[in-house]
């Protein structure tokens, strides 16, 4: 467990973004401003931080955290900026700017979501011990990681895609910086705990998985929102080989899940393939199928770690839908008629060809619209039929 902690620590390497020397000019004349004095006791204090919850936005969150990113980056080459740098977040974290503070990601700001957490996880090069374990409180209290440690009567019904999506990376990073290594590996199995729980089969209308292959945002089956898988699969792909990789059943969910999205899309060599306007949600046309090959080769790669030999079937599927014979296994050509009825969905493949059929129910809608994005998405599923062909999105 220590030895893969340690390995997992240098693949993902927090770095702090270095800045321009203007930038460094003017995050340093930022920190001067504040008038930060080192008391006696060790503590600080400085000029007053508006830390109200209508202060502490989105904007104003990037900002500081792009500051201390540009000051840790010197601070490690400059003890004058590391003094600096450390009386810093030793200010911020005084004034409340620390777990429990006025604020908070809402996972439909995508930007703010991926690079206010990153960034505070990319400083800890720079901080002290001390520090990292406030810095990691703080990166808890925004990024949903109390999520890992949802009872077992209502982690299933907790369970959202965009958190998979968005801040995977977040946990995994709390997790392996940990300053205590006891602690690291246990949020490890904790992290991969949840890996595995997000590849449990949830009724309803709840996300993610269901058991036909179908994956769920917004209570219907979603393809546009399973962009998830990707963030999904690389992390799935960094723990293989430790005692901390997802369980063979939490692989074969998953991989069915990949699966049945490739069923649902055409042919090609690389990553342009499509699946049908019905399956868009409120976006029409954004079609694309995003799980790529990059993707689907780290999926191989994980079934051969998880099953400890290769998984044919994922190789089998690979060699299908991207037209090669990249791996040796038992020749599967994905053609016929494929149902999901938590769609509901009827595919039926042949040649270079798929055709999508699919209508709404009054269980799950068919498309999503919003006041001011897909006026007309109503009639996107009601009773569609689609032929998709290999080639480009207008030649469909």
């Amino acid at each position: 467990e220590l030895i893969s902690l340690a390995s997992l620590r240098n693949t993902l390497k927090r770095t702090p973004t270095a800045g321009t020397s203007t930038e460094l000019a003017t995050a340093k004349a930022f920190v001067n401003s504040l008038n930060i004095v080192r008391n006696t006791d060790g503590s600080v204090r400085g000029n007053t931080i508006n830390t109200s919850a209508t202060a502490l936005t989105d904007a104003f969150m990037t900002d500081i955290v792009y500051k201390l990113e540009v000051l840790a980056a010197a601070a490690l080459t400059d003890n004058a900026t590391k003094t600096l740098f450390q009386n810093f977040v030793d200010h911020l974290l005084e004034q409340g700017i620390s777990e429990g503070c006025n604020y908070r990601l809402f996972s439909n700001s995508y930007t703010a979501c991926k690079e206010i957490p990153a960034g505070f996880l990319d400083i800890l090069p720079a901080c002290t011990d001390a520090q990292k374990t406030e810095i990691l409180k703080l990166v808890k209290w925004f990024s949903f990681y109390g999520t890992m440690y949802y009872p077992q009567n209502i982690y299933l019904s907790q369970l959202v895609s965009d958190v998979v999506y968005l801040f995977l990376p977040h946990l995994l990073g709390v997790a392996l910086n940990q300053t205590d290594n006891a602690v690291a590996v246990r949020e490890l199995k904790a992290f991969k705990r949840y890996l595995d729980r997000n590849t449990e089969y949830v009724p309803g209308g709840e996300d993610i998985f269901k058991p036909d292959g179908t994956g769920f945002h917004h209570w219907t089956h979603y393809n546009n929102y399973m962009y998830a898988y990707k963030t999904w699969v690389q992390h799935i792909y960094y723990l293989r080989g430790t005692p901390y990789r997802i369980s063979a059943d939490a692989y074969q969910r998953f991989k069915k899940a990949i699966i049945a999205f490739y069923i649902m899309g055409t042919q090609d060599t690389g990553d342009s393939r499509y699946f049908a306007n019905s399956l868009c949600g409120r976006k029409p046309f954004d079609t694309v199928v995003q799980f790529s090959k990059t993707y689907f080769d780290y999926l191989v790669s994980i079934g051969a770690d998880c099953l400890g030999v290769q998984d044919n079937e994922v190789a089998a599927a690979y060699n299908y839908f991207f037209k090669t014979t990249k791996y040796t296994a038992p020749a599967q050509a994905y053609e016929g008629f494929y149902q999901f009825n938590y769609s509901p969905l009827g595919i039926y493949r042949k040649a270079n060809w798929v055709a999508s059929m699919r209508s709404p129910t009054t269980n799950f809608f068919g498309a999503e619209i919003y006041d001011d994005q897909n006026r007309f998405g109503r009639y996107q599923a009601n009773g569609s039929l689609e032929i998709l062909y290999s080639g480009s999105l207008a030649a469909n």
